[in-house]
């Protein structure tokens, strides 16, 4: 089983702006149609004006829990039956969309727990697979303030209402897609939503109610915004052929479709925002400029389109940054723009519809107040004060910085500001904004957490207040040996060791742990999670802390509840353990990260056994991520961001010739019982004869495949990517059933019990999902 996963660490290293963007909007062909059928045959009887996003109750609402139960039986059997031939419902979480009228199953407010015992899964009941339980919050990308009822919305992997004075959570809503972006309307009682599945919804936050369906693209969309005068929303989507949409609010119809010169990829339009007026939007990304000077011709530049609402016409463009445009804001006046840029810059123009010669000038701030007066932070967010003398910037060095607008100086630094996480609040992009009823600065990551900062006169007059979603973007898990418990990796949000009766966490490492540890750090991010297949210890893959440097690989003791770091890499100044997994005989830990060696420690002495020096092409960055034991311990299999697997031979200490017939780069690897090793390039899954070297078939995959694992018995191989989950007879390497993913979102992990009688998968959204025969 992979223990790590491709997309993931590439994020996390490279900081991509996007919290797991998504190429494509995945298919949910049948699905939508089975959802349209049932909205056919409801409308023949009277049925509600809007259709309304999942509400969970509240515990203590025992008859409106038992009437959603109903409802979700009657409607998981009336699905089952109209789409017999596809592939099963998700009777827990999946949810009906679709435009301009949905309705959807519900989901509980407490996961029900999976069968104790039943059969195995087997190539006779493989297609016919249910999800009976779906665990977990899942990832969320961000907090909005909105100010009806004085209201915080966190939104990802659905929509959260909280009071924003005392946290309290107030509802939760399943959205059926992941969110990526979300704004509330100027009175606080409406939120548009960014989604997944290329569409963009307008939820009365009262009741869930959607309003409005508005199709984007057949891509995700990444952002949207309200006009001040609620009007209008406009949204940013696509990747390939990013596009910006603008909508009536009032009837849903298209106003305006805006692109970028035909510029593609993430930085074509990064963020987008109305001016105070809703007579102008601003789009923020890669423009091309046409230009004389040396020859006529064009160059692509960084920059600031200001467009006419509602023509469309382009009125100018606002030139300076360098690099990314992360933010944008206008004065509360509407006379200048502020944007936050990748190059440290705050970079500042005169936005009036007066006065055009003067539109282009940019007056850019520097921080000059650092040890190394060179040094400019990488920008986060920014935001206008509501009286409009200050400009607050967020930056990659966990600082927040206060500017005059009239002066353009530097006025406060937030020299106290350290956030649990400086990684995901500042490593990323952050959103941060003033509470429109308070004096108040809000500096949100996508993660669920919020900082809430009193302001005045330009500066910070108390320590925040901290919010926190509880939010866990599981991206890894483990079963252990007795099938009662599972193991799960959640990136920044640590780790957890779930009850399989209870469906909750009977042990998590929070707080004065290591995950607070490595939070303190320039990282923090927990990888991989794995039983040892006879103690009750879990061994944790993850970033190195600043506190104890260069140590990633943490072994938590379930019976103490203590853990340790365990291992030091000298020659690494940053090490991330990707994968941590124990031999099959609980004698060894095999270790694998981004340094030039793969080590396999001793677990009683706690000491390298073996450590394997991988060849690598010179100044080639070191990425093994994925590692895994043979049956018998004697080897290990490893990939290396190419297009060959690596086999190591650990009583000879030497590396077998490689396996590399890959077409693309290797995600995933994993050995069965028998000692066959598969191996998958995202469209092929290649089966290997370890003893021999010989290539035994080539297998056609179209769940664009991300991990993969063999059944205990090794008859079956199942693979699951973001397309959905395959199953494959390991004999007669067939197919033998197919599942599109039951929430829209695709799959990153899967494992199987150790009696075979459970499957579990774990979504981009970062949930967990069993599946167990019918």
């Amino acid at each position: 089983m992979s223990h790590n996963h491709h997309h993931e660490l590439e994020a996390a290293m490279n900081n991509v702006p996007e919290p797991d963007p998504i190429q494509q909007a995945r298919t949910r062909a049948d699905f939508l149609a089975a959802a349209h059928h049932l909205r056919e045959e409801a409308n023949a009887a009277p049925v509600d004006t809007h259709p309304r996003l999942i509400s969970r109750p509240r515990l203590g609402q025992g008859v409106w829990l038992s009437a959603a139960v109903l409802i979700l039986v009657l409607l998981a059997g009336t699905l089952i039956y109209l789409d017999q031939a596809s592939q099963p419902t998700n009777a827990v979480q999946t949810e009906l969309i679709a435009g301009g009228g949905a309705g959807g199953l519900t989901q509980s407010s407490t996961p029900p727990p999976v069968p104790s015992d039943g059969p195995a899964i087997t190539a006779a009941n493989a297609d016919a697979l249910l999800p009976v339980s779906t665990v977990g919050r899942g990832r969320l990308s961000g907090v909005v303030y909105a100010s009806w009822e004085h209201t915080l919305v966190a939104y990802g992997n659905g929509i959260r209402l909280y009071d924003a004075g005392t946290f309290e959570e107030r509802q939760y809503f399943s959205s059926g897609t992941f969110i990526f972006g979300a704004a509330p309307s100027p009175d606080g009682r409406l939120l548009a939503t960014a989604n997944h599945d290329g569409t963009v919804h307008i939820v009365d936050l009262a009741d869930g109610s959607i309003l409005h369906e508005l199709p984007a693209s057949d891509e995700a969309v990444f952002e949207v915004a309200f006009s001040p005068d609620g009007q209008m929303v406009a949204a940013r989507s696509g990747w390939d052929e990013p596009s910006v949409y603008v909508w009536d609010t009032t009837s849903g119809r298209e106003l305006l479709v805006l692109t970028h010169e035909s510029h593609s990829g993430s930085n074509a339009v990064s963020t987008l925002l109305f001016s105070p007026d809703s007579t102008m939007l601003a789009t923020a990304g890669v423009e091309s400029i046409w230009q004389t000077e040396g020859g006529a011709g064009t160059t692509s530049e960084f920059a600031v389109v200001l467009w006419d609402i509602p023509s469309g016409d382009k009125i100018a463009t606002l030139l300076g940054p360098e690099r990314v445009i992360k933010d944008i804001d206008f004065s509360p006046d509407g006379q200048n723009l502020a944007a936050a840029s990748d190059d440290g810059y705050v970079h500042v123009w005169w936005a009036g519809r007066n006065g055009a010669d003067q539109r282009d000038t940019d007056q850019t701030l520097v921080d000059q107040r650092g040890p190394n007066r060179d040094f400019i932070p990488q920008m986060g967010g920014l935001t206008y004060s509501p009286d409009g003398k200050w400009i607050v910037s967020t930056h990659y060095d966990a600082q927040v910085r206060v500017w005059n607008t009239e002066t353009y100086e530097l006025h406060d630094l937030f020299s106290e500001m350290q956030p649990d996480s400086p990684w995901q609040l500042f490593r990323t992009s952050v959103d941060i904004d003033f509470l429109e009823t308070e004096n108040v600065v809000m500096i949100t990551d996508w993660t669920g957490k919020a900082q809430f900062w009193e302001f005045a006169d330009g500066q910070a007059v108390a320590a925040p207040r901290v919010f926190d979603s509880g939010s866990k973007n599981i991206i890894s898990v483990d079963f252990d040996s007795e099938r009662t418990r599972v193991a799960s990796a959640a990136g920044s949000d640590g780790a957890a060791v779930w009850s399989l009766d209870q469906m909750a966490p009977i042990a998590e490492l929070q707080g004065e742990s290591p995950t607070r540890l490595i939070g303190e750090s320039s990282v923090g991010y927990v990888y991989s999670a794995s039983f040892h297949p006879t103690r009750n210890l879990v061994v944790l893959g993850t970033n190195s802390s600043a506190i104890t440097p260069n140590k990633s690989v943490v072994l938590w003791d379930l019976d103490t509840g203590e853990w340790e770091f365990l291992e030091e890499v000298p020659y690494a100044t940053s090490y991330a353990a990707y994968n941590t997994v124990f031999s099959h005989s609980g004698d060894y830990l095999l270790v694998a990260g981004n340094a030039r060696s793969v080590r396999v420690f001793d677990v009683a002495s706690r000491e390298v056994a073996h450590e394997l020096e991988v060849e690598m092409p010179p100044n080639y960055s070191p990425q093994i991520f994925d590692a895994e034991f043979s049956p018998d311990d004697s080897l290990v299999a490893f990939i290396n961001l190419d297009r060959s697997v690596y086999l190591w031979d650990l009583a000879t200490g030497e590396q077998r010739p490689p396996l590399n017939s890959h077409s693309r780069t290797v995600l995933a690897l994993a050995f069965s019982p028998d000692g066959l090793l598969a191996s998958t390039d995202t469209q092929h899954v290649h089966l290997w004869d370890v003893a021999s070297g010989q290539e035994l078939a080539v297998l056609r995959t179209h769940a664009n495949a991300e991990d993969l694992v063999f059944s205990p018995d090794g008859r079956l191989l199942v693979v699951a990517g973001s397309d959905g989950i395959e199953i494959w007879e390991v004999a007669s390497r067939e197919l033998i059933a197919a599942y599109e993913p039951p929430d829209g979102y695709g799959h990153q992990a899967v494992a199987f019990s150790p009696d075979s009688s459970l499957m579990v998968t774990v979504n981009r959204a970062g949930t967990m999902t069993f599946w167990a025969p019918q």
